[in-house]
């Protein structure tokens, strides 16, 4: 899996707080084949935080085609698939997630298997049917939760995190989305939404509201390849 070049348009807190929990977000990034997968994290202060729940979400992006949905009633929503558990962060498919699953002697990293989606997950978006679309937009104001908070939604060591890393700096976090975009051409994906997160050491809960915009890959890394193409160019017509 080769790690793509990412670089950030923007992030912004709408409410700060400057007591323990969730303070924004980041993103790890990998390019696999035709795709780049986007695994975005909600940013905790501590290793004991947990978190609760993700509302009001607004997730956009320019790629062409928006966001990749695999085949399948278990994999075409914006819900991570517990039927068969391919929703991975090495997986070619979006999908939602409240922090993680592992198992024994298994390495790969599974999606928290008790998330469920809000009622603004409108539609198939969060539960398809054999005849429905893929599910390749979030729905304005989508959120989603933990059935199990003490299984799954512990944050994790970002330094372990798989990807090129932009965004909220912190050492904590928990895992929020998997977005799977084209690798065709330059996009923006755009993220913003609350989330509510309880320190289980003090007992506080926080809420609050970040926005990020990312850039796949970096604009740098663009005009570096189109520089190369036009010498190379150049070296042909010599």
């Amino acid at each position: 899996m080769k790690i793509a070049s990412i670089a950030i348009v923007s992030a912004s807190a709408l409410v700060t707080l400057s007591h323990a929990g969730f303070t924004g977000w980041t993103a790890f990034v990998q390019r696999s084949g035709d795709y780049y997968l986007v695994d975005v994290f909600a940013v905790t202060t501590g290793e004991p935080d947990r978190m609760l729940n993700i509302y009001d979400s607004n997730v956009s992006t320019t790629a062409a085609g928006n966001f990749f949905q695999a085949a399948g009633n278990a994999s075409k929503t914006w819900k991570p698939d517990t039927v068969t558990f391919t929703s991975t962060r090495a997986a070619i498919d979006s999908f939602m997630t409240i922090g993680s699953t592992r198992f024994a002697g298994d390495a790969n990293v599974y999606a928290g298997s008790t998330t469920n989606g809000d009622p603004n997950f409108t539609g198939t978006s969060w539960n398809a049917t054999p005849a429905s679309a893929p599910a390749n937009t979030v729905p304005t104001l989508a959120g989603w939760y933990t059935g199990d908070p003490p299984t799954t939604s512990l944050s994790e060591n970002l330094a372990l995190v798989s990807g090129m890393r932009l965004g909220t700096q912190g050492d904590w976090g928990s895992w929020a989305g998997h977005l799977v975009v084209s690798a065709s051409n330059a996009s923006i994906i755009n993220w913003a939404a609350s989330a509510t997160v309880k320190d289980t050491v003090s007992g506080i809960t926080v809420q609050s509201n970040f926005a990020a915009s990312f850039a796949v890959p970096a604009p740098g890394a663009v005009a570096l390849l189109g520089l190369v193409g036009i010498a190379s160019s150049r070296r042909r017509r010599a």
